[in-house]
């Protein structure tokens, strides 16, 4: 295994209100809290879901494409070169 999931990461203009929402939802507490970044996780070494600021965010459309889904995942890696071996 070269990485693994650290979180799923959604774009959003308010962070800690969605992560409340979500920790709400899920039974989660939220295990880290910036301004711009907070986490709902079942601990803190666990993978979650991040919420992070995005300036001048527009929420997505979906199922209509006019603003598109937004969000990524965090790999882990001991080695980014390793890990992007061929890719890059």
């Amino acid at each position: 295994m070269l990485g693994r999931l650290h979180h799923l990461v959604l774009d959003c203009p308010d962070p800690r209100n969605l992560a409340g929402f979500y920790a709400r939802l899920l039974g989660q507490p939220i295990t880290y809290d910036s301004d711009d970044f907070v986490v709902v996780a079942e601990n803190e070494t666990s993978s979650g879901l991040a919420f992070q600021r995005a300036p001048g965010h527009r929420r997505p459309t979906w199922p209509s494409p006019a603003v598109p889904q937004q969000m990524h995942l965090d790999i882990m890696v001991e080695d980014i070169g390793e890990a992007t071996l061929g890719v890059l």
